[in-house]
């Protein structure tokens, strides 16, 4: 399995409102995303639910749910899973002005089954800077 990082999340900063903060816009942004987009299937089996921004925290978070063999797939190369992430996080240009402002990304996904947590992550500036 080859979980995706991406979606069509495009961030217009420049075209809000100039009271809002970087915070504020991205924390609005992924509402809007998640109300606009999802959910999605980036890839079969795995379906993009949500995603959430925590100012708090400076953490943007994408929740999945995973379908029965995705979870085993999952399950199976978790070791590899996180690396996979930040390469394809270093990637994408769709983040650029996100990961300029070094906020973490956070990845959860879920048992379409059981609805537990079958794998968490972080990836942290400092991991996809310098890809």
């Amino acid at each position: 399995m080859k979980p995706k990082a991406t979606h069509l999340l495009i961030l217009a900063f420049g075209l809000t409102a100039c009271q809002e903060n970087f915070d504020q816009r991205l924390q609005r942004e992924a509402k809007e995303f998640t109300e606009n987009h999802c959910p999605q299937e980036p890839e079969p089996g795995t379906r993009l639910d949500s995603t959430t921004y925590s100012p708090a925290t400076r953490t943007y978070t994408l929740w999945y749910t995973l379908s029965a063999e995705n979870e085993q797939i999952t399950r199976e190369n978790a070791s590899l899973l996180h690396r996979l992430l930040v390469r394809e996080l270093a990637a994408d240009v769709n983040y650029k002005s996100v990961k300029d402002q070094r906020v973490t990304f956070r990845y959860v996904y879920h048992s379409q089954q059981s609805g537990g947590v079958v794998y968490e992550t972080q990836v942290t500036a400092d991991e996809y800077v310098g890809q």
